[in-house]
């Protein structure tokens, strides 16, 4: 079987595949890009109609531009931008950390090393979740263990569980440190 040289073979797969397509050059009209609905939005992006009016309360999504009779008109480019919130959402960024992640996304002055700043920062901040998970865990299977299984509710251990404990449960170093520390003012 003879070779094809490789300049040739990718000219032949380029023209298989699918070209994108470019954008009109001067004086020609290129195809009008349909406008989309809140709808058809919702459903490209994955998420729902109220979520997108909150986004655009919130200041994370524009304002669409509307029609006379007041229907919404949003953009193709509104959708990847959905789906970036969607995604920060999901991986623990709140919406006031994910408003500056969009504006960090688009400021030239902006590198690299300041999101991975962000995103080991809120590492930082699911380690701390975690612990506090564990020690939680901890905490409700002693009471668990330590409930008879039979008597007044008033009597089981889960429901007894008092303020003071949770917060000794929560962190207990840090509560120590805050006691040691209003004695010392006192």
């Amino acid at each position: 079987m003879a070779r094809v040289p490789a300049a040739k073979e990718a000219t032949r797969l380029r023209s298989r595949t699918t070209r994108v397509p470019q954008p009109p050059s001067r004086g020609e009209r290129g195809p009008a890009i349909k406008p989309l609905t809140i709808g058809k939005v919702a459903r490209l992006a994955g998420v729902g109609i109220e979520t997108i009016r909150f986004y655009e309360r919130e200041g994370l999504v524009a304002n669409p531009p509307r029609k006379q009779s007041g229907y919404r008109q949003y953009g193709a480019e509104i959708v990847s931008r959905l789906q970036f919130i969607h995604r920060a959402r999901e991986l623990g960024f709140s919406l006031g950390e994910i408003k500056e992640l969009l504006f960090l996304r688009v400021d030239p002055g902006e590198t690299c090393d300041h999101i991975v700043d962000r995103a080991e920062e809120k590492i930082r901040e699911i380690d701390e979740k975690i612990t506090a998970l564990q020690r939680m865990r901890k905490a409700l299977e002693g009471f668990a263990k330590a409930c008879p299984g039979e008597g007044p509710a008033s009597r089981c251990p889960v429901i007894g569980v008092t303020d003071d404990f949770y917060r000794i449960v929560h962190d207990p170093e840090r509560n120590s440190r805050k006691a040691r520390s209003a004695r010392r003012k006192a």
